[in-house]
């Protein structure tokens, strides 16, 4: 319960900052392209926007633990990205620890966002390294991907988050020959910042679990003190690949004074900053742009508007009415008006919920001005 409470406190702190940081890269990036010649302004704002972006991935890492990542996800093959990260894997481990890779023949597909996936390989293997750095000689982790078939019983003795359906998985086992570990340090793994090294660094195994829960995946933890310890974690997957869908919609850059969009945007966000910098981009890339401070005030307006608006954009977290009840209430005033929800959360767990509104679209926080035109683009080109 107590890290279900902290996993609530990261993901409403990482909304939050989202908030922020969407409206300080808009307008770095807006500043940028008005001032492109100011070599100046154009170092100062590269340096705002880089220092953002790693904001950003704190609040990626963030959500994460608390099970409410915001994933690009694609299929990928487990098998592959192991070998890929191999080289890292060996330099970011001990020299004297020797690294060996077992992997099936087959491809070991699944649906995930492979950075996340490289943070949970990243993060078994160098522990697995780190828990043998007192061995004197014979120093070993093994890192083994395969495919099993696994009942939903199966997953009794693992940590998921709810009931796991049977089928194939591929198993990402990560084995070290290393100290092991006791009862209470099983218990307390998992816990954020705890670590039985110098001092606490970060969210470490806690994020591990909440990517992996994210994934509809699963982990087993075998340790015994003074043997070693393995971890397999387990994702969903599939003996071929489902018909991949081709987007043939080409991304629109944006050039500085060229204005592409047209029609009228609603924007609804509770935040002034996020409406003054989302309205100023949609503004310079050629919108028409009527801003709404909450849920009612953006209804009121659309009833009054509709056949006017061109597209509705909107913010998913809201006070007194979230966004996917404000799309509800639009929708019964036009079936067929176009609905673009926004969210620091991941795009499966808002869209998961509103099949039956069939949203026109989903934006990503934190966004850039092409990638707001570009999406916007889309929808309205269909």
């Amino acid at each position: 319960q107590r890290l279900e409470s902290l996993g609530i406190l990261a993901g409403g702190i990482a909304h939050d900052f989202n908030n922020l940081l969407t409206a300080i890269m808009g307008n770095a990036a807006l500043v940028k392209m008005k001032h492109a010649k100011a070599d100046s302004i154009e170092r100062n704002l590269a340096n705002i926007e880089v220092a953002s972006a790693r904001a950003a991935d704190l609040c990626k890492q963030m959500l994460a633990y608390s099970g409410q990542g915001a994933y690009q996800k694609e299929w990928i093959d487990v098998s592959d990205l192991v070998h890929e990260m191999s080289e890292l894997l060996q330099v970011s481990m001990s020299s004297k620890t020797r690294l060996s890779l077992k992997m099936d023949e087959r491809h070991q597909w699944t649906y995930a966002d492979t950075s996340q996936l490289q943070q949970v390989i990243m993060n078994l293997v160098i522990n697995a390294s780190e828990a043998t750095a007192d061995l004197v000689a014979g120093r070993q982790v093994d890192v083994s991907v395969s495919h099993v078939e696994v009942e939903s019983s199966d997953f009794s003795d693992c940590l998921v988050d709810g009931q796991l359906e049977s089928g194939l998985y591929v198993q990402l086992q990560v084995r070290d020959n290393g100290c092991g570990m006791d009862e209470e340090t099983r218990l307390k793994i998992f816990d954020p910042f705890f670590t039985t090294k110098f001092t606490g660094r970060g969210l470490g195994m806690s994020a591990v679990l909440g990517i992996i829960q994210a994934h509809k995946g699963a982990m087993r933890l075998k340790s015994t003190p003074g043997l070693g310890t393995t971890f397999d974690v387990y994702f969903p997957s599939v003996e071929t690949l489902p018909a991949q869908s081709v987007d043939s919609v080409e991304s629109l850059a944006l050039e500085e004074g060229v204005n592409q969009g047209n029609g009228l945007v609603l924007l609804i966000a509770d935040e002034a900053y996020v409406l003054e910098s989302t309205s100023a981009m949609l503004e310079g890339s050629g919108f028409e742009v009527a801003t709404a401070s909450s849920a009612k005030e953006g209804i009121a307006f659309f009833k009054g508007h509709h056949d006017q608006v061109s597209l509705v954009l909107l913010d998913m977290t809201m006070p007194e009415m979230d966004g996917l009840s404000c799309a509800h209430k639009l929708r019964e005033l036009d079936a067929d008006a176009a609905i673009v929800i926004s969210s620091g959360y991941s795009e499966e767990d808002i869209i998961g919920r509103t099949d039956e509104l069939h949203l026109n679209g989903f934006l990503q926080k934190t966004y850039s001005p092409e990638l707001l035109f570009n999406k916007l683009h889309e929808i309205l080109s269909k």
